[in-house]
């Protein structure tokens, strides 16, 4: 279970959150991605989860992932010669 919710059907409001609600959102934002929306509908909580990230990749980690993506594969080591990162 996500989240301990005691929800109070008199005022439509949640009342109380397991602790992992903030660590949730707290490891979505650390990886770039949103924090997840929450939502009450007829006596269910979804959690909806975004996977486009906020941050975009920085210019290396572009090349890595290319690179990885063509040869999932590939080693550590090629990946450096590939991208001149050796002496």
């Amino acid at each position: 279970m996500i989240a301990d919710v005691f929800y109070n059907y008199k005022t439509g409001f949640i009342e109380s959150w397991g602790r992992g609600t903030q660590r949730i959102i707290d490891t979505c934002i650390k990886e770039g991605l949103p924090a997840p929306v929450y939502e009450y509908k007829m006596g269910f909580l979804y959690l909806i989860f975004s996977n486009e990230r906020i941050n975009e990749l920085t210019e290396m980690e572009q090349k890595v992932y290319d690179l990885i993506r063509l040869d999932p594969h590939i080693r550590q080591s090629d990946l450096a010669v590939q991208l001149d990162l050796t002496e």
